[in-house]
Order: structure tokens, then C-alpha cells, then sequence
């Protein structure tokens, strides 16, 4: 590991073990959105749409849209989903923890989606996506440097490996240590997949890293796995059954049943 990316690290566990809320934010180079001139810097990823009230009227409306869903990195098919199409079974947990948005934030309290494939996971971690553009203002003032001041970031899980597993052997590396310090203090960050585990002990430990930065700081952590959050007490991934002992008491587990939602064979 370079010596700035430790740095870096050691600064970050300083000030989120030190339980000042200030000081972490001046570690991770943000500051709270006090007034409107602070929140300027970030008004582009709101272009042509203003904030509106959390309601239950509102979220029944909730559709996912397409600059949004481009913003965060979620694959083009997935804008357009609505709120209906979530499986039934589920719906009225998304929606309370939607209603109660700000205080989930505030608290750090995450959703782990289990259930098998094609019950519509994805599709649910995109709408939750579009639920924070939708409905919460910028939360940071988007300084630090950063190139792109998201309040969300979607990664599967095979991709979110292969990049944390490039920091070894690179001295100089400004662009992927400017993407980690945004994935350590992206407001959320969704992971897809999580179940999959790609790759060598390198991103694995990094892995590790991040989520244990993330885990005591005031951001929110959500993945979407085939199987249930607990059976990753007996993964064989030792760096899986880490993360969820430290993520437990944050994350609240989201049933998928029902049957998959994806065809078989060729699609017409």
C-alpha cells in the first residue's frame, strides 16, 4: 500500500474512532450543506428537477430516471422502473424505509435485499437510488476535490474487486486514490452481487478496509445478494464474513420471494 493511501486510511480511522463528527468530515473532505451557497457546488446532479416533499404520494410515484440511474452507474435498462415493481412481499419495508429517509441517513442504517435471482433486487437498489435524488437534498458541500460530487454510487461486486485489488504496486496512482476516498464517503453506496467474490486476497483486504471506514461513519451501506445476509456467517470468503459482522448491527435484512422474475432460454 503507498504511503499516502495509509496515510490517508489512518486519518480516517483518527477522526471516525475519535467519535468527532467534525473532524471526520475534514478527513474525509466534506463539510455539512448549511446554507444554500455551500450546496451550490453539487446542484448539477439535480439539473432540471427540485426536491420534493417525502410522502407517501411521492413514493408510490417514485420511478427510476435514466441521468439519475447514468450518474450513479447502474446499467441503462434499469431506468424507467417504477415503484409497482417492487415484488409485493416486499414493498411496505422499501416504503417505511423510505418515509424514514433522513433518519436512516443520519443513523447510517442500511438494507441487505436477499432472495434469489430475477426477484427484482437491482431493480429495487435502483429505485432506492432515485429515491435520494428525489428526495433529499445535497448532504455534503461536495469539497475535497472531488470529481464527481454523487450522493449515490452502484457497484457489482466483481467490478468493485477488480478496482480496490489495483492499488498494489502502483506508487503514483491519483486517479484511483481520488475514486476510493469517494467510496469511502459517498453518502451511498449500493453494492450489487455481493454474494460473488472475484478475484485475490488484494481487493479482498481492501474491501475490508473500506467497509470498516464506512461502517462507524454517518453513510449508508446497501447490497442486494442471492441467499441471506446471515448465511455469510459461514462463507468460506473470510473478507465476506468480516464485513457482515461488522455491517450487522447497521443493516437490516429485505426478504426477495417469489418466482424469478427473469425468462428462461431466448428472450423474443
Amino acid at each position: 500500500m503507498n504511503q499516502p493511501l495509509t496515510n490517508c486510511l489512518a486519518e480516517f480511522r483518527q477522526a471516525l474512532h475519535g467519535d468527532n463528527l467534525t473532524a471526520m468530515q475534514r478527513a474525509l473532505g466534506i463539510s455539512p450543506a448549511t446554507n444554500s451557497a455551500s450546496r451550490r457546488p453539487l446542484a448539477r446532479y439535480q439539473p432540471n428537477s427540485e426536491i420534493l416533499p417525502l410522502t407517501h404520494e411521492n413514493i408510490c410515484a417514485l420511478s427510476a430516471k435514466p441521468a439519475t440511474m447514468r450518474r450513479a452507474g447502474f446499467e441503462p435498462d434499469f431506468a424507467g422502473l417504477t415503484i409497482e415493481g417492487v415484488p409485493g412481499n416486499v414493498l411496505p419495508v422499501i416504503t417505511r424505509y423510505l418515509l424514514r429517509l433522513p433518519e436512516m441517513v443520519a443513523k447510517g442504517r442500511g438494507l441487505a435485499l436477499c432472495g434469489g435471482q430475477g426477484t427484482r433486487k437491482t431493480g429495487t437498489l435502483a429505485l432506492l437510488a432515485q429515491a435520494v435524488y428525489t428526495f433529499l437534498p445535497p448532504p455534503f458541500a461536495g469539497e475535497g476535490g472531488l470529481a464527481r460530487p454523487e450522493p449515490v454510487i452502484y457497484r457489482r461486486m466483481p467490478r468493485l474487486l477488480r478496482f480496490l485489488g489495483q492499488y498494489v504496486g502502483f506508487e503514483q496512482q491519483p486517479a484511483w486514490d481520488t475514486e476510493f476516498r469517494q467510496l469511502c464517503r459517498v453518502p451511498f453506496l449500493l453494492v450489487d452481487e455481493f454474494h460473488v467474490h472475484t478475484g485475490g486476497d488484494r481487493g479482498a483486504d481492501m474491501l475490508l478496509e473500506l467497509m470498516d471506514i464506512r461502517s462507524t461513519a454517518p453513510v449508508v451501506t446497501c447490497f442486494a445478494l442471492n441467499g441471506l445476509w446471515r448465511e455469510l456467517t459461514n462463507s468460506p470468503h473470510p473478507v465476506l464474513r468480516q464485513i457482515r459482522e461488522k455491517l450487522a448491527p447497521r443493516t437490516r435484512q429485505v426478504l426477495f420471494t417469489g418466482e424469478s422474475c427473469r425468462a428462461d432460454g431466448w428472450e423474443l
